[in-house]
């Protein structure tokens, strides 16, 4: 079931059943290459971060402007990741989108794989980003 971070028991935004869709399971991180060929094992390569994000965004309702400036984002940044496919965000950036999008823990997890930004467990912000959107999701 779709979770998503609600803060005071508000109700989601956007509809849930486009946004389950939208959250379909990435790419596996880790392929089999035994017998493959390196073409073959680039075949596999999964979505992008501008991809998924651009993605989210549709199923989420909400417009471009509504979501870069609820994620506090500058239009400059965001037209980058607009233009730039292959553009990988800092990680408060991508956290910052994921908090806009009122993205449940594993998604938002999900979104940030795909922009190669992994969350430790040593890091004081993804402890608190973590706990706060585990807590009200």
């Amino acid at each position: 079931m779709l979770q998503s971070i609600c803060l005071a028991n508000a109700e989601p935004d956007f509809d849930e059943e486009s946004f389950e869709a939208a959250l379909a399971p990435s790419s596996a991180l880790v392929v089999d290459v035994e017998g493959k060929s390196l073409d073959e094992v680039l075949g596999y390569a999964g979505e992008t971060f501008q991809q998924r994000l651009f993605k989210l965004i549709d199923a989420s309702g909400m417009d471009d402007v509504t979501v870069y400036k609820k994620a506090n984002i500058d239009r400059k940044v965001f037209s980058r990741i607009r233009c730039k496919t292959d553009y990988k965000p800092k990680k408060k950036t991508a956290v910052a989108f994921a908090i806009a999008l009122k993205l449940d823990m594993h998604t938002m997890l999900d979104l940030l794989t795909m922009a190669e930004i992994a969350f430790s467990p040593s890091n004081k912000f993804d402890l608190i980003i973590t706990y706060f959107v585990t807590k009200y999701a």
